[in-house]
């Protein structure tokens, strides 16, 4: 037996069904940016207040046409609604992003992410003021779409 049989057996079952399923997809080639985020980055609170200054810093415009869009946003709305301040903040960060990347994706998350958001600003917590410059980028964004001004 070679050393990586005795290895994958010695996993627990469902990490082996989630390495074959990644590993079908990348030998395939259909895996997209926003899936490998969403599975590797994303795939828990800590991990995405931990990933999120790396992933944004690679999203781009081109990566919002995916079919993953609406799994992207529903992961931002769960963010923004985590008992985890690292990943509301991360969420945040996420949503404001998304909406100066994808006008499509901010018409139809916008009012769902500043119910959530608003909210945090009633908190007294050191973080609010780290962020509260991203928070007014974002609400200033919202206003504008919603005047029908382009930025």
């Amino acid at each position: 037996r070679s050393k990586a049989a005795v290895a994958t057996r010695r996993q627990r079952p469902e990490t082996r069904i989630y390495d074959k399923k990644f590993q079908t997809a990348r030998s395939t080639g259909k895996m997209d940016f926003l899936q490998t985020c969403l599975q590797l980055h994303l795939a828990t609170d800590e991990a995405a207040a931990i990933n999120a200054p790396h992933v944004i810093s690679l999203l781009t415009i081109q990566h919002f046409d995916s079919h993953h869009a609406s799994k992207w946003t529903n992961r931002v709305n769960a963010l923004i609604r985590a008992r985890d301040s690292g990943a509301r903040w991360a969420g945040l960060a996420f949503a404001l992003q998304t909406s100066r990347l994808s006008r499509a994706l901010l018409i139809s998350s916008a009012q769902t992410w500043i119910t959530n958001v608003l909210p945090m600003l009633s908190v007294s917590t050191p973080a609010i003021y780290r962020m509260s410059e991203s928070l007014c980028a974002f609400l200033r964004r919202v206003k504008v779409y919603q005047c029908g001004k382009l930025p």
